[in-house]
């Protein structure tokens, strides 16, 4: 590995750990913008919970036509 790809991993490792944690599995949600929209969430019942609260709240956005349909 080069000594910039090594930097870019280690980089990369710092800010998920700094975001999630050590724990697995965990989950973020970044926006649009790329800033932190939700979570850190640690564990696999809140992962699946944070997941279906996305979920509904994005079948409400739809449903208000806040949001496209379109894939």
């Amino acid at each position: 590995m080069t000594p910039t790809a090594t930097g870019r991993r280690r980089a990369r490792f710092g800010v998920s750990t700094a975001l999630v944690g050590t724990s697995a599995p965990s989950a973020v949600l970044l926006g649009a913008d790329g800033q932190l929209a939700g979570g850190p969430v640690n564990g696999g019942s809140a992962v699946i919970e944070f997941v279906r609260e996305i979920r509904e709240q994005l079948a409400e956005a739809q449903a208000g036509g806040e949001l496209s349909s379109d894939g």
